[in-house]
């Protein structure tokens, strides 16, 4: 017996010594591929997969005549039969077949390939269906290997990998919605918002031509939602707009944890943490930007170390934006106009006189004020509480924030705030609740790259080509904004 290579991928077909060899008709070569997959099946297994249709003693009859020419065809060797009861390839001279050498590392190499593409038997509906399922198989192992091989490339963001087996799982999955809307927020996290974009219009089409519906809610919200983020960044007049180079991952994040319709499902508050100088309040500021963009309105409140023993004095701030919010016309008067007066009145007497002389009930009427002012203005309005240096806030103020959020909701109101890294365990046992909660996001903004500090060279100081002054510059700088923001001596 010749060597046997039996190629069911694509268009099957069986080679001897490397010569094409034609069955002599479709039900046996059927039965062949058939016995290539399953390796072993029961004679009634075969029968009712190729013959069900025939009553039984046809069947068998026809099976006979399949095996007797099969082994015509390929040596006596090629089939062991045990009785009447089943039929199997034998092992000791098994052919070689390419369905048994199909892993998830080389699917992806068989693109164009299908199972027995193109091969019918007629009338053998069994067989189609059989075929079908295996194709069905093949199908969700090769989107598994793609899928895979797209997070992989996304975790080292790879670009042109992204690109690559994001194509490959849109060409074969094209009306998968899920689909769509996870690699535009794989292209949006890295920064790539056209494409993300691109995306969507693409969606759009497809569905309108070929089904003529519309994309979903979910995803239409999505695309709205990094067209603003794009607007965001993009915005630049001119200035360094230092933060934003190399920070469209945390901007996207950002994004996300505003609308909630992201990785976590429901809005999230944001932490920002770093060292000196990395960027954290013009961050913190662009957030403002996007706060107002989602039509929230956004209270801001600034903590000083010097200030940090006066207990509440940041929620002066808070309450003074409410109050201009108000004469802006962005508040309604009557929803803040009954609890105001009355918790001027008490931070009036703590800022004067000290927390020990405002007592456990004082503090308790002050918090169902504040608490009842922020739920009427949750009714209307979506809120943002915006904390710089949150670290020097005082444990008052802390225990009011975490009352207003968790008995509200932070669907409703969200915080935003910016702390220093040496400062992390006290911030995060300040909001330990909202952390056991899964309502707080903590971003690490890290100095930037030597690569992104050339980008930001490049971008804002292009007449500085010489690669000594680059270098001395990071050298310098090591990447921390704030120092950054000097170079202009180095024109």
């Amino acid at each position: 017996m010749g060597k046997i290579n039996v190629h069911l991928l694509g268009r099957p077909y069986v080679e001897v010594d490397g010569e094409r060899i034609n069955f002599p008709y479709k039900k046996a070569e059927g039965f062949f591929y058939y016995l290539c997959v399953k390796k072993n099946a029961t004679r009634e297994e075969i029968i009712y997969v190729l013959w069900g249709a025939d009553n039984e003693n046809v069947g068998r009859k026809n099976l006979r005549e399949a095996v007797y020419q099969i082994k015509k065809l390929l040596g006596k060797e090629i089939l062991v039969t045990a009785g009447h009861t089943s039929i199997s390839l034998n092992p000791e001279c098994m052919p070689e077949i390419d369905w048994d050498f199909i892993t998830e590392e080389n699917i992806l190499e068989h693109e164009e390939d299908g199972f027995l593409s193109h091969f019918h038997i007629k009338n053998s509906y069994e067989f189609e269906e059989w075929i079908e399922s295996m194709q069905e198989q093949y199908d969700q192992s090769f989107l598994k290997s793609a899928r895979k091989r797209l997070h992989d490339a996304n975790a080292v963001k790879d670009m042109a990998q992204i690109q690559k087996y994001s194509n490959i799982l849109l060409k074969h999955d094209s009306y998968n919605e899920k689909l769509y809307q996870e690699i535009m927020e794989i292209y949006a996290s890295g920064g790539n918002y056209n494409m993300a974009i691109k995306l969507y219009y693409d969606l759009e089409k497809v569905l309108d031509e070929e089904l003529g519906v519309e994309p979903s809610g979910e995803i239409t919200e999505l695309f709205h939602r990094i067209f603003n983020v794009k607007g965001n960044v993009a915005s630049d007049n001119g200035s360094w707009n230092l933060p934003f180079t190399g920070r469209t991952e945390e901007i996207y994040r950002i994004s996300e944890c505003i609308v909630g319709t992201g990785r976590w499902g429901n809005p999230q508050c944001v932490a920002i943490s770093g060292e000196e100088g990395v960027g954290k309040s013009a961050l913190l500021d662009k957030a403002k930007q996007m706060v107002r963009g989602y039509q929230m309105i956004p209270l801001n409140a600034a903590c000083y170390r010097d200030e940090s023993d006066f207990f509440l004095r940041p929620w002066n701030d808070i309450f003074w934006e409410i109050d201009q919010c108000v004469e802006n016309g962005i508040l309604e008067k009557e929803i803040v106009e009954d609890e105001k007066g009355q918790i001027k009145r008490i931070l009036k007497g703590v800022l004067t006189e000290g927390e020990e002389k405002m007592g456990r009930l004082t503090y308790q009427i002050l918090e169902q004020s504040v608490l009842e002012m922020f739920r009427r203005i949750a009714e209307r309005h979506k809120v943002v509480l915006f904390f710089d240096d949150i670290q020097w806030l005082d444990k008052m103020s802390f225990q009011l924030l975490n009352r207003i959020l968790l008995t509200i909701g932070t669907d409703k109101i969200l915080l935003m705030c910016t702390y220093n890294q040496d400062n992390d365990t006290e911030v995060m046992e300040a909001l330990e609740k909202l952390v056991k909660n899964d309502c707080l996001q903590v971003i690490n903004l890290h100095s930037f790259t030597r690569e992104e500090t050339e980008e930001l060279l490049h971008r804002h100081l292009p007449q500085l080509d010489r690669e000594k002054e680059k270098e001395e510059i990071y050298r310098m700088t090591d990447g921390n904004a704030f120092f950054l923001n000097g170079t202009d001596e180095f024109d």
